[in-house]
């Protein structure tokens, strides 16, 4: 089983980047449209959740045309974003920009519960949040791009991120970090565009999000590559 470095990790993410550049940029403009669609949509409905997927309307004066209305769109969001993901992942994974959507009900399943499982695991002091994030960080790439049950993928994965866990982790909080910082930073710079509510800085917002995204996915693909094998196309980058 190969031990993966962190230079072979950054050059792997990169180039999944580089290779499918037309499927990113694709996807890049299709998802930041939906994402200030959805932000626009939320607060003319008028939405207070904490978590801000229209469940706060439950709660509101009106819960026939609000709560109801609420849920729908959130739901509508959910769906949407899962098949833009499903087309990025997969797209990536088979270097396609149009992939069949073969695996799309086991990757619905497998991320759900690949969501659920992080989350409850960083309710659980943080740290099996952490642990899980990585070992399963290349779940969907196996689903989509090897030939093993769904329900294997989470098995497959843990296994193969074994020896490689440090060197994962530590590119993972190197792209954590750098989200951080440009997240923050466009949220200042929003302050100069009219607010964190105004058009522009509501776009610039959903830009940055949708790319750092873009850039995990990517990190997750590459990884997938090099710890099964697969490495056509794959260069190094970093020395």
């Amino acid at each position: 089983m190969n031990t993966l470095s962190i230079s072979e990790i950054l050059s792997a993410t990169v180039v999944e980047i580089r290779e499918n550049v037309r499927l990113v940029a694709l996807y890049i403009g299709i998802a930041v449209l939906v994402e200030v669609g959805y932000s626009f949509v939320e607060r003319e409905v008028g939405s207070s959740s904490m978590f801000g997927l229209g469940f706060g309307l439950f709660f509101g004066e009106d819960l026939l045309s609000g709560g109801l209305l609420g849920v729908a769109i959130a739901i509508s969001y959910f769906v949407v974003i899962v098949l833009l993901s499903y087309w990025l992942c997969a797209g990536m994974v088979r270097r396609a920009v149009a992939p069949d959507f073969d695996k799309i009900a086991p990757f619905i399943g497998i991320y759900i519960l690949s969501s659920i499982g992080i989350g409850f695991g960083f309710l659980l002091l943080i740290v099996p949040g952490i642990i899980l994030s990585i070992r399963w960080l290349i779940v969907l790439p196996l689903l989509l791009g090897a030939n093993i049950p769904a329900m294997d993928t989470f098995g497959e994965s843990f296994m193969e991120t074994r020896t490689s866990a440090w060197s994962i982790f530590a590119v993972a909080l190197i792209i954590f970090v750098v989200a951080i910082a440009l997240i923050y930073s466009s949220e200042l710079f929003g302050l100069t565009l009219g607010g964190p509510l105004a058009i522009p800085a509501t776009l610039l917002t959903a830009l940055v999000e949708t790319v750092l995204g873009v850039v995990f996915l990517a990190f997750s693909v590459g990884v997938f590559r090099l710890l099964t094998g697969d490495t056509k196309g794959l260069t190094e980058v970093f020395e």
